[in-house]
């Protein structure tokens, strides 16, 4: 995933070492970029009472902190339940031919058909975010990258030197600076 050889099963057990995660799946969805990125899916433990939104976050942060950065995970999506067969097993196959929006059967051995339409609506929620949320996440990353800067602080911008490079950092950022100010010219 995200072209490395990372497996799903142990970001599965990073997102199950989260104190209000009941149970969880992960499945490689398509990216153009990485050819396949990581998609969490989670179910909270009975009496939770935090915002999804916030236990995603915290997610992301964990299995950043556990596995690292090139794990590449930046989706966690909150469910009601996992779709599974009768004896148990987690329909992960189905649930990645869902994300990747291939043509896909009703499994004969599903337990609740219910849990694949749940499936696909959260996704579609989580996902229909818009580009503009993407690009945002892009400009921060190159921000973090360039300067080294928190992402807690989304206000600062970034100033280039009349060399189109960060002061006090060797190296040409032309590249990145030419994306920052082709992407957000209110901001220099």
């Amino acid at each position: 995933m995200a072209g490395h050889r990372l497996s799903t099963g142990g970001m599965e057990e990073v997102l199950s070492s989260h104190q209000d995660v009941a149970e969880c799946a992960v499945v490689g969805i398509k990216d153009d970029l990485k050819g396949e990125v990581p998609c969490g899916f989670v179910v909270l433990k009975a009496g939770v009472g935090r915002e999804p939104a916030e236990v995603e976050r915290e997610i992301v942060t964990l299995v950043r902190d556990k596995i690292g950065p090139v794990a590449a995970f930046k989706i966690a999506i909150v469910v009601n339940r996992l779709p599974k067969t009768r004896s148990g097993k987690t329909l992960r196959g189905t649930m990645k031919k869902i994300a990747d929006d291939d043509a896909w059967t009703m499994p004969a051995t599903i337990d609740d058909s219910a849990a694949l339409s749940e499936i696909a609506a959260a996704l579609q929620r989580r996902l229909s975010r818009g580009p503009e949320s993407k690009l945002q996440e892009l400009r921060n990353e190159v921000r973090v990258n360039l300067c080294g800067m928190s992402l807690h602080r989304p206000e600062t911008v970034v100033k280039l030197g009349a060399e189109g490079r960060v002061p006090g950092q060797r190296g040409s950022a032309s590249a990145s600076a030419a994306f920052l100010r082709a992407s957000n010219p209110t901001e220099t």
